[in-house]
């Protein structure tokens, strides 16, 4: 199980996990909301439009649409839940909203 140091650690933090940066189209590693940071799904970046509707929500500026395609925690809850669609493992192959903070380089 990967996990990713929080901003308190006394590690330092990657610039990647900062300043997210990823292409629409990317292969991602998805992580967990809280701590400790943990990668849940691997994902590609759909799209980062704000006024993109996913779900029936407007992404906004905190979140990107990911597709998720490999569920590593399937029993992990989404963030932002759809209908039918509560789970990681219940997202595979599925277009979800995902807190960009929590979108992380492939290594």
């Amino acid at each position: 199980m990967q996990q990713v140091p929080d901003a308190s650690s006394s590690h330092q933090l990657n610039e990647e996990l900062m300043v997210p940066s990823h292409e629409v189209g990317q292969e991602v590693e998805l992580l967990t909301s809280k701590l400790p940071k943990q990668v849940v799904a691997i994902g590609i970046v759909i799209s980062k439009d704000p006024s993109k509707v996913v779900g029936g929500q407007r992404l906004g500026p905190e979140f990107w649409e990911v597709r998720i395609t490999k569920a590593i925690k399937p029993r992990q809850n989404l963030v932002k839940a759809l209908e039918g669609v509560k789970t990681v493992g219940d997202a595979h192959h599925k277009c979800v909203a995902w807190p960009s903070v929590d979108v992380m380089h492939m290594h």
